[in-house]
C-alpha cells in the first residue's frame, strides 16, 4: 500500500500547504507531480511510459474534455438569448406575493441553470446575481442570500443532465454517466425539496413581499405571466429543445441523435460507431455532448445568438481553459494510477475490508478532501480514483458508485471552511449589495443540505 499512500500524500500536501513556491495549491502541478511519483514507486522509469499513460488517461476522461467545451458555448447562448431571465420573470410574476414559493422557484431556476451548466459558480454568476435583489425583498440577509445562492447552484451543478462532478467519477471507474443519472435523478431531487423547506422556512417570513419600484418610488404593477411569455416566448425554444430529446431519451422512446446520426456510414460502419473507434475523438460521440451541440445550433437560430457571431463560441471556449487544464492533469493522475499498479493494489487490498469500513472509510476522505481543498474534482481525482474501484471489487453497482462518490465530492467542498463556490458568492453578493458577507456562516448555513446529500449518497451504496 506504500505505492498507494505516498502519491495520494503527496498530492494532499502540495493541494493544502500553498505557502509552497510555484507549487503549493496549483492543482495541476500538484496532479502531474502526484502522477510521476505514482509511476516511479511503480516501477515505470520509461518517461515514454509516463507519455502513453497519459494518453490513456486523456482518452479515458475525452468526453469530460468536450463536455466541458460544448456545456460552455451552450452556456453563452441561453444567456445571450435571456432563457433564465424569462424564467425567473413568470417565476415572479406568479408568486411575487407567496414569499415562500418564490423563493422555491428561485432555488429551481438556480438549480435548472446549474444543471445545464454544470457548475454552481457560473448558474450563481449569470442567474442568481438577477436574483439578490428580490432576496433582499423577501427579508434575506446578505449571509442568507450567500448560502442560498450557493445550495441552489451547487445543488443544480450535481443534477443531471450536465453534471461534471457526476461525470468525472464515472469517467473514473469506466461507467457509463447513464447508469449514474439515474440515480441522482431522484437523490439530488430529494436534496432540492429539503433545501427548498429549509430556506423557505429558515430564511423567509411568511409575511414578505416583493414589490418594484420606479425611479419616484410609485409601485411598478407586475407583467403578467402570459405578457411575459408572449413577448419572449422565444427564449425558451432552445431549452425546451434540448429538454425533449433528453425526455424521449430518458424514457426509452427514442434516442434521436444517435439514430439520425447513425443514418450517416463511413467506411461501411454506423457514424458513431466509426468515431467510436479513434483515440479521443471517441468522446464526441457521448449523446450529451451530442445533445448540447445540436441544441447550440437551435439557439444559433436566433438573431440574438448569430448576431454576435462567432462571440459565444469564443467567449464559451475561453470560460472552459481552466478546467480543461485540471482535467488534462488529471487524466495523467488517472493513467499514472493505472499504469502504475495502484489501481490493482486498492482492489486487492479492498477485498480484505470490511464493508462497511469501505464505505464508510472512503466517504469520510472525500468529504474531508472536499472541506480542506474547497473543491469537488480533488477528492473526485484523489481519493474516488481508488475508493470507486473498491467499490466496484466489492460488488457495488457502477451507477450507484459514481453517483456516491460524486455526491461526497460535492458535499464535502460544499462544508466549512473552504467552500471556493462560497468565497466566489460572498464577493459577489458583497458587491451587489455594498456589505461584508461572512463566507463562513455562510457555510454553516449551508450544511445541512450538505449532509443530506452525504446521507443519501451512503444509502446508495446500500440500497
Amino acid at each position: 500500500m506504500i505505492t498507494v499512500v505516498v502519491p495520494i500524500c503527496l498530492l494532499v500536501f502540495l493541494l493544502l500547504c500553498k505557502k509552497i513556491p510555484f507549487l503549493g495549491g496549483n492543482i495541476p502541478a500538484a496532479l502531474g507531480i502526484a502522477g510521476v511519483f505514482a509511476m516511479i514507486m511503480g516501477g515505470v522509469y520509461n518517461p515514454i511510459k509516463w507519455g502513453e499513460a497519459w494518453l490513456y488517461g486523456v482518452d479515458t476522461i475525452a468526453w469530460v474534455l468536450f463536455l466541458t467545451v460544448f456545456g460552455s458555448i451552450y452556456a453563452q447562448t441561453q444567456i445571450k438569448l435571456g432563457t433564465m431571465d424569462t424564467v425567473f420573470q413568470c417565476f415572479k410574476a406568479k408568486f411575487g406575493e407567496r414569499p415562500r414559493i418564490l423563493i422555491c422557484c428561485i432555488l429551481l431556476t438556480l438549480v435548472i441553470s446549474g444543471s445545464l451548466l454544470g457548475g454552481g459558480t457560473p448558474s450563481i454568476a449569470i442567474v442568481g446575481v438577477l436574483m439578490i435583489p428580490s432576496m433582499v425583498q423577501l427579508g434575506l440577509d446578505q449571509d442568507q442570500i450567500c448560502a442560498t445562492l450557493v445550495m441552489g447552484g451547487s445543488i443544480g451543478s450535481l443534477m443531471p443532465p450536465v453534471s461534471q462532478a457526476i461525470f468525472l467519477s464515472s469517467s473514473l471507474i469506466h461507467t457509463d454517466v447513464d447508469l449514474a443519472n439515474q440515480y441522482a435523478y431522484v437523490t439530488i431531487f430529494s436534496a432540492f425539496i429539503i433545501e427548498c423547506i429549509y430556506i423557505s422556512h429558515r430564511f423567509v417570513s411568511k409575511d414578505a413581499r416583493i414589490v418594484d419600484y420606479d425611479e419616484n418610488g410609485k409601485i411598478i404593477p407586475p407583467d403578467t405571466v402570459g405578457k411575459i411569455l408572449s413577448d419572449k416566448w422565444y427564449t425558451l425554444i432552445p431549452f425546451a429543445f434540448l429538454l425533449l430529446i433528453i425526455l424521449l431519451r430518458s424514457f426509452k422512446i427514442v434516442d434521436i441523435v444517435p439514430l439520425v446520426l447513425n443514418q450517416i456510414h463511413i467506411g461501411g460502419e454506423p457514424f458513431l460507431q466509426a468515431l467510436k473507434k479513434i483515440f479521443f475523438i471517441k468522446g464526441f460521440t457521448n449523446v450529451t455532448n451530442l445533445i448540447l451541440i445540436l441544441s447550440t445550433f437551435v439557439a444559433y437560430a436566433f438573431p440574438q445568438v448569430h448576431g454576435s457571431g462567432a462571440e459565444c463560441i469564443v467567449r464559451g471556449f475561453k470560460n472552459a481553459v481552466t478546467m480543461m487544464i485540471i482535467l488534462f492533469f488529471s487524466a495523467f493522475m488517472v493513467g499514472s494510477f493505472t499504469f502504475g499498479g495502484q489501481i490493482e493494489v486498492v482492489k486487492k487490498f479492498a477485498m480484505n475490508l470490511d464493508l462497511n469500513v469501505l464505505k464508510f472509510g472512503g466517504m469520510a476522505a472525500m468529504v474531508i478532501m472536499g472541506m480542506l481543498c474547497g473543491t469537488q474534482s480533488t477528492p473526485n481525482n484523489a481519493i474516488f480514483s481508488f475508493f470507486g474501484p473498491a467499490l466496484l471489487q466489492a460488488g457495488i453497482e457502477p451507477g450507484k458508485a459514481a453517483a456516491a462518490g460524486a455526491q461526497f465530492a460535492a458535499a464535502g467542498q460544499g462544508m466549512p471552511p473552504a467552500d471556493t463556490v462560497t468565497f466566489f458568492t460572498a464577493g459577489l453578493v458583497g458587491g451587489v449589495l455594498g456589505k461584508e458577507v461572512n463566507p463562513l456562516r455562510s457555510m454553516m448555513l449551508a450544511a445541512p443540505v450538505w449532509l443530506w446529500v452525504i446521507f443519501t449518497g451512503l444509502i446508495l451504496l446500500y440500497i
